[in-house]
């Protein structure tokens, strides 16, 4: 955020102080605390429980019961003692000090007022630059992660977003009758008793908060300007958002696109723009900001990626479902190998909704056609969707998500133009499927009569494959299947040799056309010294259905168009498709 001085600091605060003088030298701030404090009902828990028994044995007796020394009367103790104001302070700290030695706090009576006490536990009081009127609220703050720091807000009672107020006092000396206990000596503390026992009103004790925060006022603001100065983090629990300018405010919220993304997912801008928006400085700030005109592309984008999202954004969330499929269309780039734009898939859940199956079919189309070709297909581009428009299509790239993979379930229907459209391509290319599986095992068994579906399964094509999601759900498969694996060293020859051996029994099976290239890479001199025996080796486990290549044959035509045609095999497509389950 901007850096502040002391000059800028003191300026902004003159304002707001004069706002809070003038406020609490009105009848209108007395009335509001004190209806406020009588809406606690402190008075009437007091009066209720008044009454404490003194014998705290397990068993009790009827005489003991009846016996009038065993009952105290707490509110009487508190009359006493702090009716007169030249009453020795020092006699009542230690009444009060053997009443609750005697009685433990969690004591029938005593138990329920301490129960009650807990009211004030993290309440804190302030001042809503926005009312102009007292606000209070919790120290259970909610903080959002921002480069490493938290960010700070707290809500009113009625879940709405505060961040527009100036933190006066808090009443954690009331919090429990130990608290009130060791802190006799604080005057709010003392002027609370009084109004549970009803020598002063509430609005006595409105009137004695008020001038406790009048004799602070100086030290407030001083302690304020000096945290405000030196804070690294924004603390709008503390401090009122308005002292910070449209400039700065932009910074935090707006301009940087994490916490732009951040105050968004956790719904803080939702929180803020469904609460109180009458006279809201950050209110008005928000709608200013959020608008298509104000917004970058990037941050629209982030905006409408984000899952569940309801911010209205001005210009753009008042569009109809077309129009906003073709305002994002237009910010989206294409692929380009030399300069990768990636988005996040989840736009295309928010924006596109019924349009992906369509963005598969055409993109499956896009697959093939380069695969017809011959063209390599780029590792990044299993990462892309054909978007289109009515006039235009983009091929555009996604982030990869490896924990969380979208799916479409296709309807009979679909699966049937799928299938009418796809088939003639692949086809073309049904004996060009060329595959490298690093399994180490099989998934299950290889039943021979299986055919080249079975065969798939048991090596997992399903995620080895662009292609093989596809072939299950239009029940097409390829004529044969080219397996291409390298050769490391004699431990991996050993395990393909075992992985592969179904290659022998299935030679002559018509069901199966399978071919095997084994390539000797680098430092297996032991097999180009050996290449009888390798071969002799190989033959005898896999049979004739194998290829070998030594280190230094780069002569092979095949290896070559094998390497172009892998490119297609290294993973599925980062969005799956799957039937749809239809019930009954």
């Amino acid at each position: 955020m901007v850096k502040k001085t002391k000059k800028i600091v003191n300026n902004n605060f003159s304002n707001l102080f004069n706002k809070l003088d003038n406020f609490l030298d009105q009848d209108c701030a007395i009335k509001s605390l004190a209806d406020t404090l009588d809406s606690i009902n402190s008075k009437e828990i007091f009066d209720i429980y008044r009454y404490v028994f003194l014998n705290r044995d397990d068993n009790v007796s009827s005489e003991d019961l009846l016996s009038e020394g065993n009952w105290f009367d707490f509110l009487e103790l508190i009359k006493d003692s702090l009716m007169n104001p030249e009453s020795n302070l020092d006699s009542f700290k230690v009444k009060f000090q053997l009443l609750t030695s005697i009685c433990a706090v969690d004591h029938c009576g005593l138990g329920y007022i301490n129960n009650h006490l807990e009211i004030f536990d993290g309440l804190m009081l302030s001042f809503d630059l926005d009312t102009e009127d007292f606000s209070f609220a919790r120290r259970e703050l909610l903080s959002h992660y921002i480069e490493e720091q938290e960010f700070y807000y707290k809500k009113d009672a009625g879940n709405d977003v505060e961040i527009n107020s100036l933190f006066l006092l808090d009443f954690s000396d009331l919090k429990s009758i130990n608290s009130i206990k060791k802190n006799l000596d604080n005057k709010i503390v003392r002027a609370y008793l009084k109004y549970v026992s009803e020598i002063i009103s509430a609005e006595e004790l409105a009137s004695e908060i008020i001038e406790e925060i009048k004799i602070r006022l100086d030290k407030i603001k001083q302690e304020i300007v000096d945290k405000m100065l030196g804070i690294k983090i924004p603390r709008f629990d503390l401090y009122p958002i308005s002292l910070y300018s449209e400039e700065e405010l932009e910074d935090l919220f707006i301009k940087r696109k994490d916490n732009f993304r951040c105050f968004i997912e956790s719904g803080f801008f939702d929180r803020v723009l469904s609460g109180y928006d009458e006279h809201n400085y950050f209110y008005d700030f928000l709608k200013s900001k959020l608008t298509i005109k104000k917004l970058t592309d990037e941050l629209l984008l982030e905006a409408v990626s984000v899952e569940e999202n309801s911010v209205f954004i001005e210009g753009y969330s008042d569009l109809s479902d077309d129009d906003k499929m073709g305002y994002i269309f237009k910010l989206f780039e294409k692929y380009n190998p030399k300069s990768l734009q990636y988005y996040d898939r989840q736009i295309l859940k928010n924006v596109y909704k019924g349009k992906i199956f369509e963005f598969i079919k055409k993109t499956y189309k896009y697959y093939l056609n380069k695969f017809i070709s011959g063209e390599k297909l780029e590792y990044e581009e299993y990462l892309g969707l054909i978007i289109s428009d009515s006039k235009e299509e983009k091929f555009v790239l996604f982030k990869d998500d490896y924990f969380s993979k979208p799916y479409i379930n296709l309807s009979e229907d679909q699966v049937s133009e799928l299938k009418s459209e796809l088939e003639p391509l692949l086809e073309l290319i049904s004996d060009k499927f060329y595959v490298t599986n690093n399994d180490n095992s099989l998934s299950d068994f290889l039943d021979p009569d299986c055919g080249v579906q079975g065969l798939g399964y048991c090596f997992r094509l399903n995620f080895y494959n662009l292609f093989y999601k596809l072939f299950d759900i239009i029940e097409w498969y390829p004529r044969k299947i080219n397996f291409v694996q390298n050769v490391d060293d004699e431990k991996g020859l050993l395990v393909l040799l075992d992985k592969y051996s179904f290659l022998r029994v299935v030679e002559d099976n018509p069901e199966f056309d399978c071919k095997l290239i084994l390539k000797f890479g680098k430092n297996t001199g032991w097999a180009s010294n050996n290449k009888s025996k390798v071969l002799a080796l190989i033959n005898n486990v896999l049979g004739d259905k194998v290829l070998v290549i030594f280190d230094g044959d780069n002569s092979c035509k095949e290896l070559s168009l094998a390497e172009t045609y892998l490119s297609y095999n290294r993973k599925s497509h980062f969005y799956g498709i799957q039937k749809k389950i239809m019930v009954g």
